[in-house]
């Protein structure tokens, strides 16, 4: 029915030659949407931003993985003094990181 010249062909026919190239048509409006969205999630991999985005969920609880403030304060003291008392015991002088020269 493909070949034959669309003169020839009676309205049943012509009408099942209609309805085919409109499935036709369908399927391949579908297949070019789908195909569009591959190239724009492709476009966005390739030249979209690099770093993910995470935005925590404000009901969640943290968790105590850092000390409050005045403990890291004392810890640090604690530490920088120890550091003194060794480092006061060699004639060589070190830098601290961290630390005004």
């Amino acid at each position: 029915m493909q070949n034959a010249p669309l003169e020839t062909l009676d309205k049943d026919q012509l009408l099942a030659l209609l309805k085919e190239r409109d499935q036709q048509i369908s399927g391949l409006t579908q297949q070019n949407a789908y195909l569009e969205s591959q190239v724009e999630m492709y476009k966005r991999m390739q030249f979209g931003q690099k770093r993910e985005r995470f935005e925590g969920d404000p009901a969640q609880i943290a968790l105590p993985f850092e000390a409050p403030s005045e403990q890291a304060a004392a810890q640090e003291e604690i530490l920088h003094e120890k550091i003194s008392y060794i480092v006061s015991g060699l004639s060589t002088t070190y830098l601290l990181i961290g630390e005004p020269c």
